[in-house]
């Protein structure tokens, strides 16, 4: 698979996980309290566009790390990451853990990378290739 083919596939996983997250995000957080004019739509509007933008990322990058490396660190991560926010905002008393994921979730990020990195380097040195493609 081509490096334009396994972007296509990172930002295609990425752009459902942000559309559905989002909606998730939307209904289950604010749907009771969304301003309905003025600048608390802008306001509105500009968190759902960061978030978004957020959760491409937060996907897309372990999934390209997986289409093009193989690594499967990163996207384990991303899906405890994934399972602890949305634990957390249903089963426990408070989002914090969900709050903290939406709003710096560039954060979230370095773990996955340097989990990837890691696994490459042991990979590398231990010369194990898993069979080509992953995705």
């Amino acid at each position: 698979m081509s490096v334009k083919n396994q972007l296509s596939v990172a930002l295609g996983a990425g752009t459902v996980y942000a559309v559905t997250y989002t909606i998730f995000s939307f209904v289950l957080l604010w749907g009771q309290s969304v301003p309905r004019q003025g600048e608390g739509v802008v306001l509105v509007a500009g968190a759902l566009a960061y978030f978004g933008v957020g959760m491409v990322v937060l996907c897309g990058v372990p999934t390209f790390l997986a289409a093009r490396f193989g690594l499967v660190s990163p996207l384990a991560l991303f899906g405890l990451f994934v399972a602890l926010s949305t634990v957390g905002d249903i089963f426990i008393s408070g989002p914090e853990f969900y709050s903290l994921y939406l709003t710096v979730w560039y954060l979230f990020l370095v773990p996955m990378v340097a989990a990837g990195a890691v696994e490459y380097a042991v990979r590398e040195g231990l010369s194990f290739h898993p069979p080509r493609p992953v995705v």
